[in-house]
């Protein structure tokens, strides 16, 4: 079974087990994209890429956003990027 980690997340809340809140955000989503337009966050904040492999972190995958407009440039940075060979469609915040 092959899933990504906010899939993973999923299943574990489905069992009562309890993990870090997140929010998913796909490629349509960022066209346009104010720092107005961004949920209420606490600063920094983690973009993850949603793929179905390890190693997303030391292939560039995972960064760290210390504000909103810095928030934007990861996600347009990310999503849509090539990591080793797979389109990243959506991050996980």
């Amino acid at each position: 079974m092959n899933l990504v980690e906010c899939q993973g997340k999923e299943l574990f809340r489905s069992y009562g087990i309890t993990v870090p809140r997140g929010t998913l955000i796909t490629g349509k989503e960022v066209t346009g994209l104010s720092t107005g337009d961004l949920p209420q966050l606490n600063y920094p904040v983690m973009v993850k890429a949603q793929v179905e492999f390890g190693g997303r972190g030391k292939a560039g995958g995972v960064k760290e956003a210390g504000s909103p407009s810095e928030l934007i440039s990861r996600l347009r940075e990310m999503l849509g990027s090539d990591l080793k060979g797979t389109e990243v469609r959506s991050v996980l915040v």
